[in-house]
């Protein structure tokens, strides 16, 4: 069954072709989920602080960092790519934006 891709994203489309169904439905909620954030500041060439764009910006909890070490390694708090080898989406509106 030929799956709709939804985003129209080049990274959406290479998840599309590398992903079981289950995978990628999991990809694109992290996709979608990219959209709720902004980033903050950049640190240095390769690390990023974001913030909810929804939550209070005085809150320090707010604040994720994510630091891309080229295309192979994925470092972020929130542990989703040491976990499952996927983006998160933290390291997702890095990569879009």
């Amino acid at each position: 069954v030929n799956r709709k891709l939804r985003t129209g994203l080049p990274i959406e489309d290479h998840a599309h072709t590398i992903y079981t169904r289950a995978m990628y439905e999991k990809f694109y909620d992290e996709l979608f989920e990219s959209g709720k954030y902004t980033i903050k500041s950049k640190i240095g060439q390769d690390e990023y602080v974001l913030t909810d764009a929804r939550a209070d910006m005085e809150d320090a909890a707010a604040y994720i960092h994510v630091r891309l070490q080229g295309t192979e390694r994925v470092t972020c708090e929130c542990g989703l790519f040491e976990h499952m080898g996927m983006f998160c989406r933290h390291a997702l509106k890095v990569r879009t934006s």
